[in-house]
C-alpha cells in the first residue's frame, strides 16, 4: 500500500523521534504531587498558574456529567466540591501532557473522539475496578491515570507524523480496519510503542507504561496485567458505546479478570445513559 522509499523515511523518523516535546514542568510538578500529602490548597494553587487547565477543570466540574446543582468558580471548589482531589490530579496531568502533544496540524484527528474514549474508559475502569481479583488492593484513583492516557501513542503519532497519520485516519472508518495494523505497515510500529516511549522519556509511572504498551494485547501476562486487560476492554467497551453501537461481553476475560458479567450488562445500559454528559465532556477538554 505504500512506497518502499516512504516506509523507510518515516522509519528513519520514527527511530529518531527528537522532536517530542519534554515533559510539561506543571506535569512534572503534578506527578511529584502524587508521592506526597499534598493538600486542596496547594494542588489548586499549582493548577491555577496555568490559565488553559484552570479553564478545563472548571468546564468539566460544571459539566452535567457531575451534576453539581450550583456553579463552580475557583479549582478549590472543583476539587473541594465536585471532583476530589485524586480526580483533579488525574485530569490536570492528563490535559497537561495532552496540550504538549498539538494535532491542530492533522485535520483526520477527532480529538474529541479521542477525549470521549480516554474520560469513558477512565470512568468504567474506576467502577469495575473493585470488582477485580488481586492479591492486594487497588487504588480506584490511580486507574482513573491509567484509562485516560491508555492511547497516549495515537496523539504521540499525530504530533510526529500529521499528514501521515491524517491519511490513516481516513482509512478507518470500517470497523474491520485496523489502525493499529496500518500503522504498523506505514511505520513499522503502532501507537502502542510510540506512546510506551514517551511515557518512559517522560518517567510516567509504571503502571501507566505498562497499561499504555499491552492493554490491546488479550495474551499480555506481564507486569500490571490484570489491569492492563481490564484498559483494553473498557477502551473497546468505550469506543462503541461512541459509535452507539451495542456491547459485546467477553465472557473469557471477564472471567479471567474475576468480573462478574452482570456488572458489565449494568454498567453498559449506565454509561449509553450518560452518552450526552460524556460527549460534553470530551468537548470541554478538547477545545478548552
Amino acid at each position: 500500500m505504500f512506497p518502499a522509499d516512504s516506509k523507510n523515511r518515516i522509519r528513519q523518523k520514527v527511530q529518531q523521534l527528537k522532536e517530542l516535546p519534554l515533559l510539561p514542568v506543571i506535569a512534572q510538578k503534578i506527578l511529584a504531587a502524587h508521592e506526597e500529602e499534598v493538600n486542596i490548597g496547594k494542588l489548586a494553587a499549582l493548577i491555577e498558574q496555568d490559565p488553559i487547565l484552570t479553564a478545563r477543570i472548571l468546564g468539566l466540574a460544571n459539566s452535567a456529567y457531575f451534576g453539581w446543582s450550583g456553579k463552580v468558580h475557583t479549582i478549590y471548589d472543583a476539587i473541594y466540591k465536585v471532583l476530589g482531589l485524586k480526580t483533579v490530579k488525574s485530569f490536570a496531568l492528563g490535559l497537561a501532557l495532552g496540550q504538549s502533544l498539538k494535532s491542530s496540524r492533522c485535520p483526520g484527528f477527532r480529538c474529541e473522539q479521542y477525549w470521549f474514549i480516554a474520560v469513558a474508559t477512565a470512568s468504567m475502569m474506576q467502577k469495575l475496578v473493585i470488582h477485580l481479583e488481586q492479591q492486594e488492593p487497588i487504588d480506584t484513583d490511580t486507574v482513573y491515570i491509567d484509562g485516560l492516557l491508555h492511547n497516549l501513542g495515537i496523539p504521540v503519532m499525530v504530533f510526529s507524523f500529521p499528514d501521515e497519520m491524517s491519511d490513516l485516519f481516513t482509512m478507518t472508518s470500517s470497523p474491520e480496519i485496523s489502525l493499529s495494523g496500518l500503522m504498523q505497515e506505514r511505520f513499522g510500529m503502532d501507537h502502542h510503542q510510540a506512546g510506551g516511549w514517551l511515557a518512559r522519556k517522560w518517567h510516567l509511572p509504571d503502571d501507566v507504561v505498562c497499561v499504555i504498551e499491552n492493554h490491546h494485547n488479550r495474551n499480555y501476562r506481564g507486569c500490571y496485567w490484570k489491569i492492563a486487560l481490564l484498559t483494553g476492554y473498557c477502551s473497546r467497551f468505550a469506543e462503541t458505546l461512541f459509535q452507539k453501537q451495542d456491547l459485546t461481553i467477553d465472557e473469557q476475560l471477564l472471567s479471567d479478570l474475576g468480573i462478574p458479567v452482570s456488572q458489565v450488562e449494568e454498567l453498559s445500559i449506565s454509561m449509553a445513559g450518560q452518552w450526552n454528559e460524556l460527549n460534553e465532556m470530551a468537548e470541554i477538554i478538547s477545545k478548552g
